[in-house]
């Protein structure tokens, strides 16, 4: 079973701009498969590491973050991983 991403493309932020600037000659994993939306923990700890190669991990994982998205892999980390960095963030402060 796959959840469908939260992710609103639309939205208008600097992290989407330089998302979409960086994806435009980057050869990314991430356009086919089940994996990047899945339940499977191990299919998305796939994804994650397929994500690893992207020329544009670095603005994907800052878009994940700026629109709080709570499903799917996106700059090599899982739901998860995303949470665990929100709670981190929370107790940092």
């Amino acid at each position: 079973m796959s959840r469908e991403t939260t992710r609103d493309d639309t939205t208008e932020t600097a992290e989407w701009r330089n998302f979409l600037a960086a994806t435009s000659s980057a050869i990314m994993p991430c356009v086919n498969g089940p994996e990047w939306t899945s339940d499977d923990q191990q299919q998305q700890r796939r994804a994650a590491a397929l994500c690893n190669g992207c020329n544009a991990l670095r603005e994907c994982r800052a878009y994940a973050f700026a629109v709080q998205e709570r499903h799917g892999v996106l700059g090599g980390l899982t739901e998860a991983d995303r949470k665990r960095h929100r709670r981190q963030q929370r107790g940092a402060a």
